[in-house]
């Protein structure tokens, strides 16, 4: 039996942008509703179940951080993915500290968009088959409490990469060299975990550093 497509609801109030990628997402195989503001949104959500919520920041009645609130009081488990024009590392972050698995940043490359939709996808299908395997509610908690940790750390990781502006991803790749290489020295499980949350965090330093200095073009 060929499996139901995943559902995908977009919120933008842009009808050209929300055509654009509902069109291009049903191409892909996944099954798209549209709503052009929070109150729409929320009728769907209201009405029927979905994966993932693809949201702008900036809708009438709200933003996407309401929104993301206001969702999971109605689906905890749908994925959500912001994008939006409004490159604000203090936005970023606090969308990505509750919940959301990615924040790009239009104009947009339909191919970024659904790389984006893929890997939050995928991300709800592993933790829905980590969270199934729990047996009792001491794991379950503590499973709960290292994912917020990981979510937190994430979330800075890729607050510290908007903030440089041209390295997007380095702080997971950092994260995911080091622990290559510790692996193959020999590192066991929780010290590699502890050496991902550092590598994660390596630039934290840029967070206070003045825009004139970081992002300056010419020479210091």
């Amino acid at each position: 039996m060929t499996p139901a497509p995943q559902r995908i609801l977009i919120v933008e109030d842009d009808e050209d942008i929300r055509n654009l990628f509902t069109g291009h997402l049903c191409t892909e195989g996944y099954e798209c509703v549209a709503a052009a503001s929070i109150a729409d949104a929320l009728r769907e959500l209201d009405r029927q179940s979905v994966d993932l919520v693809l949201a702008d920041y900036n809708m009438p009645g709200g933003n996407g951080i309401e929104l993301l609130y206001l969702m999971r009081q109605r689906q905890l488990d749908a994925a959500f993915v912001m994008a939006t024009a409004t490159h604000d590392v203090r936005i970023a972050v606090d969308a990505l500290t509750q919940g959301a698995s990615d924040y790009l940043l239009k104009p947009l490359e339909l191919r970024k968009v659904s790389a984006s939709v893929r890997a939050a996808l995928q991300k709800r299908r592993l933790e829905h088959e980590r969270l199934g395997q729990v047996g009792h509610l001491e794991a379950m908690l503590d499973a709960v409490a290292h994912h917020a940790a990981d979510q937190t750390l994430q979330a800075l990781a890729m607050a510290l990469d908007l903030r440089a502006g041209d390295v997007y991803g380095h702080s997971q790749r950092v994260g995911r060299y080091s622990v290559e290489l510790a692996r193959h020295l020999g590192y066991d499980r929780p010290a590699l975990k502890r050496l991902e949350h550092a590598a994660l965090v390596h630039d934290i330093g840029k967070m206070r550093i003045p825009d004139s200095i970081l992002l300056k073009p010419a020479q210091l």
